[in-house]
């Protein structure tokens, strides 16, 4: 009798964890042989609606470059339901770009992920909007959406005046360990904010411009002061690299890097030079691991978890550095764009 009880008990607990898994853990793949999803949105609308669980995204690099601009709407979300996109670790970034690794690439202008939705998590995606013409974001919401946490991922704007890294930063986020490069959209080229407060942690991101007139790296457009943390942050080579349309930045602030003469809050590496601090600025071949010598290397602040994990998965140290990157002595090698991505740009 013992025995058929405890052989029931087995098969009692092996059905809760399947259920279980199936509540909890709901991941679908896309763009790869045997996919659930050929595209990230097929999946978004598929999925979208009431959530009872964290739909997520795994975006494989099997089929190649993805060609595919998402929408993230019309979902009722929480703390604990609601959208991810990601990338398995076999397909992720090393914090360089790389061909051979999973990307999106759309051939058509517009912004690349729109999120309309809260509590989003997009996540060590290699963005690459093609801003011909339009308005072209790496991601980009409405100001009613908030929550969302970007984190790991490279956006490369290839110089182009209609692309912006991230846009329209809402209240709640969780921005960082991004690298954002060569977006140059006058009013705002790296990461725009339009309603951020207290709880908005923009954190050792990596910014660096392109030179087109006005645009900013890091940007306060909510008119009231957003009181956004803007922490740990290496923003250099934009013509106004750190700008508040109200002077006011978060309690808090501090411990950021630029070639600018100030930068928020206190603690700050300022009139420094980017060709100081990263790798590789070769156009094509850019590589924003920090170099011997960078004036980022132990000039950042303990931001505590989950800051703590660099863009290619190094803890952080005893003492943190500025930047998306933890300074090694030994980085990863820099990897050039294949020929597709040169002729999106033809």
């Amino acid at each position: 009798m013992q025995r058929i009880l405890r052989t029931r008990l087995l098969i009692l607990l092996s059905v809760f964890i399947l259920i279980n898994n199936a509540i909890f853990a709901a991941v679908s793949t896309v763009n790869k042989t045997g996919e659930n999803y050929n595209t990230l949105t097929l999946w978004e609308d598929a999925k979208d609606g009431v959530l009872g669980e964290v739909e997520t995204a795994e975006l494989y690099v099997e089929d190649g470059a993805l060609d595919d601009r998402v929408v993230i709407d019309g979902s009722t979300t929480a703390s604990d339901k609601y959208m991810k996109i990601t990338v398995p670790a076999s397909d992720r970034h090393a914090g360089v770009w790389s061909d051979s690794k999973s990307r999106i690439v759309p051939t058509s202008d517009g912004t690349v992920i729109t999120v309309d939705d809260h509590y989003t998590v997009i996540e060590y995606l290699q963005i690459y909007p093609k801003g011909t013409s339009a308005e072209s974001n790496g991601i980009g919401h409405s100001n009613s959406s908030d929550h969302n946490t970007y984190r790991y991922n490279l956006i490369d704007g290839h110089g182009s005046a209609y692309t912006c890294g991230i846009s329209r930063v809402s209240s709640g986020e969780l921005i960082y360990r991004n690298i954002i490069w060569h977006c140059a959209r006058d009013w705002a080229g790296g990461i725009l904010m339009f309603s951020g407060d207290a709880n908005t942690y923009i954190v050792n991101n990596t910014i660096v411009g392109y030179g087109a007139d006005y645009s900013y790296g890091i940007r306060d457009r909510s008119g009231t002061g957003s009181e956004s943390r803007v922490i740990n942050n290496a923003v250099f080579d934009c013509p106004y690299n750190f700008g508040s349309d109200t002077e006011s930045w978060g309690a808090g602030s501090g411990y950021n890097a630029t070639d600018s003469a100030a930068a928020p809050g206190s603690n700050n590496q300022v009139e420094k030079t980017s060709s100081s601090q990263f790798t590789s600025l070769t156009g094509g071949s850019e590589n924003f691991h920090l170099k011997v010598g960078a004036d980022c290397i132990d000039h950042g602040t303990d931001a505590g978890s989950p800051y703590d994990v660099d863009i290619d998965g190094d803890a952080e140290g005893a003492t943190w550095d500025i930047s998306a990157d933890e300074y090694a002595a030994a980085a990863p090698p820099a990897a050039s764009k294949g020929a597709s991505q040169i002729l999106i740009l033809e």
